[in-house]
């Protein structure tokens, strides 16, 4: 059996809207394509694929800062603005590391997103026989002042299903 190295997999650009997302996701079509799309909710990826966490990142943000001003506009009114950064454990190497440079946390910032890791495990989504529900931890790691990016278990919801 092949074992399973760790591995950076992607950014997805997850975005809430007080409205319909629709014309935004239009706006970064050019660059980027719809993961998923339900009204108020969209998760994107860029067409393009880079071998770094940085490099995915600055290629969002160059996106997003070309946006015309009415796009623009509904990037500024989202109520999230979420890059996740995935990356799938393996076996091997026995620790890994996916720098994020000040350069791309800046840039990040200056488009008014946050930046999150999710962590893929190995083996099985969902152990058998586990299916209780958990309640979004709540760890205050993550606090901000801007009211647009809600309460910091919004970003743990998809925990609770």
């Amino acid at each position: 059996m092949r074992r399973q190295k760790t591995q950076f997999l992607n950014v997805d650009l997850v975005l809430r809207h007080p409205r319909d997302l629709s014309r935004l996701v239009r706006a970064l079509k050019p660059g980027a394509y719809a993961l998923n799309v339900e009204g108020e909710f969209a998760s994107l990826e860029l067409n393009d694929s880079y071998r770094t966490v940085d490099a995915t990142l600055h290629g969002f943000v160059k996106l997003i800062e070309a946006l015309r001003p009415a796009a623009r506009l509904l990037w500024d009114e989202c109520a999230e603005r979420r890059f996740d950064i995935g990356i799938q454990a393996g076996e091997y190497p026995y620790s890994a590391r996916f720098a994020i440079s000040r350069r791309s946390v800046a840039e990040v910032e200056r488009v008014g997103g946050s930046i999150v890791i999710t962590l893929y495990a190995t083996g099985p989504r969902e152990p058998p026989g586990k299916n209780k529900k958990r309640r979004p931890p709540k760890t205050g790691y993550l606090v901000s002042n801007d009211k647009k990016l809600g309460d910091e278990s919004e970003l743990f919801r998809d925990l609770e299903k």
